[in-house]
């Protein structure tokens, strides 16, 4: 479709300028002359063959007056162009063609470019659907794995809030048995000095006692003396 196309195109730039190129060297004008006025009409080269009676009008002209043959020609018929008027017109059409076939040129450049660029971009389009296409048994693959390792974290953050419950369950035991255990070595230290004074106040009778008994042997000596 692009050969065809690019073809085409440059057929029509060919026959462009072919016609522009036959139109500037064909002679634009003809000058004929009719009797001893000499006077000058403008005829264009392709312009079809005279009828007969256009040719009797025309053969009428030459047996008016030249007076009225000058008045007629300033009238009706076209002044012949200068050949000044000719190169300019001859430049500018050349100016014209030129400038032509540049823009047919490059729209040429700019269709061909667009068909290269369309071609590239559908070839990296069907690359890219065989690999999306290659590609999504893959992704399936690591979504259900992914999904997977969610419901693990999942199952893990339950598991986590419970130790977390735990772990304040236990802090508060802890708490507790430290209160606990301080009011238990403040009663063994309450229980500690108590014990001491008993301890104190026992060996106190006992060494009373023992003074007592000594006294008492004494007495039971002397009496028996």
């Amino acid at each position: 479709m692009t050969e065809s196309s690019d073809s085409s195109v440059e057929k029509t730039v060919a026959a462009a300028i072919a016609t522009a190129e036959d139109t500037i060297d064909e002679p634009t004008l003809e000058v004929m002359e009719e009797g001893p006025s000499a006077v000058s009409i403008e005829v264009l080269k392709d312009v079809a063959v005279e009828p007969s009676e256009e040719r009797s009008e025309t053969a009428s002209l030459s047996f008016l007056s030249s007076e009225q043959m000058r008045s007629m020609r300033n009238k009706d018929i076209p002044q012949p162009k200068t050949s000044e008027e000719l190169v300019k017109e001859l430049t500018k059409s050349e100016a014209i063609l030129e400038q032509i076939v540049a823009q047919l040129k490059t729209a040429v450049a700019v269709k061909r470019e667009w068909d290269s660029e369309t071609k590239m971009a559908k070839k990296r389009a069907a690359s890219l659907t065989i690999e999306c296409a290659a590609t999504k048994p893959t992704l399936q693959e690591q979504e259900d794995r992914f999904r997977a390792k969610e419901m693990e974290c999942e199952v893990l953050r339950l598991n986590l809030v419970k130790e977390s419950d735990r772990c304040a369950e236990l802090e508060q035991a802890y708490i507790s048995l430290r209160a606990t255990n301080e009011n238990v070595q403040k009663v063994t230290a309450d229980l500690c000095a108590r014990l001491e004074t008993s301890k104190e106040a026992y060996e106190a009778v006992v060494q009373r006692a023992k003074r007592l008994i000594a006294t008492t042997g004494k007495r039971e000596h002397v009496e028996e003396d």
